[in-house]
């Protein structure tokens, strides 16, 4: 069993005035708790190598605009990422702090 854990947080929305001041700092807290806690379940001997049992993705915007912008592409590609990955057995968790949007496909 593996834990997969994805963390994203829009914070700077570029061009507009809806930027968000904890969405990418909430996305990465809850990632960095994740990643703890899933290490303590799943390597129970302190010796144990787990480094690949549990996987990280982080995507971030940061307010202020000094990152790259965040697309619906990276998101895709992330969840994409996990689909390949993950087993019948695995945990998947997701996160997304952000503003939500309704539109039809």
């Amino acid at each position: 069993m593996r834990i997969h854990i994805l963390g994203v947080g829009v914070s700077d929305y570029r061009g507009t005035r809806d930027d968000l001041r904890f969405a990418a700092a909430d996305a990465r807290k809850f990632t960095e708790a994740m990643h703890l806690a899933a290490r303590e379940f799943l390597c129970l001997a302190p010796e144990a190598e787990c480094e690949d049992l549990v996987r990280v993705q982080l995507l971030t915007a940061e307010s202020g605009g000094e990152s790259d912008p965040l697309t619906r592409e990276d998101i895709l590609a992330a969840l994409d990422t996990i689909v390949e990955e993950a087993g019948f057995e695995d945990v998947v968790l997701v996160f997304f702090a952000g503003h939500g949007v309704t539109t039809s496909v």
